[in-house]
């Protein structure tokens, strides 16, 4: 398994739950700068980083257009991560990031 995927990193994966699960809680928006926001295009994957913008998350995902994407963490860093095909990451469509803390979903559009 350590071929593909690193068995030491998936052991410290922390998965997210479906972000439905916080329907009730109060939204907030905001922005995010772009520094925030880092994307490395390969040929076929894109590579999306995401520096949180406050402390205290618990969750991170990423929505571009209609689709939603679990920003990862593993427990000993502070950046979220998440890979996708290159056809997802459409310029066109809006994107923000939504961040599940303390009973606040905050959702961040991407400046």
């Amino acid at each position: 398994m350590d071929d593909y995927f690193s068995f030491e990193g998936m052991k410290r994966m922390r998965l997210n739950p479906g972000l439905n699960q916080f329907d009730l809680f109060e939204t907030q928006t905001a922005e995010l700068n772009s520094d925030n926001f880092f994307v490395e295009q390969a040929d076929q994957l894109s590579k999306i980083t995401v520096e949180p913008p406050e402390e205290n998350i618990q969750y991170m995902y990423l929505q571009i257009g209609d689709e939603i994407f679990d920003l990862m963490k593993f427990p000993e860093e502070t950046l979220y991560e998440v890979t996708i095909e290159n056809d997802q990451l459409n310029p066109q469509l809006p994107k923000k990031v939504i961040a599940i803390m303390d009973s606040v979903k905050k959702e961040y559009l991407i400046k």
